[in-house]
């Protein structure tokens, strides 16, 4: 499930959701929003959160 993988990309950076949030471009709750599953994440937009990040998506998913 995508949603497991933004904490995933959480606990590998260390970062808050509001510092992922500021990082990426998005807003704060919707960070919250895709760990709570409320929402899902595209693959795509993983991959470009990942790229900003320096992380290999491979780490994520």
């Amino acid at each position: 499930m995508i949603n497991m993988e933004v904490q995933k990309l959480l606990t590998l950076t260390g970062l808050s959701q509001k510092e992922l949030a500021d990082k990426v471009g998005v807003p704060a709750p919707r960070i919250s929003e895709y760990v709570n599953g409320k929402y899902r994440i595209r693959l795509d937009r993983l991959k470009e959160w990942c790229d900003i990040l320096n992380i290999d998506i491979k780490k994520v998913i």
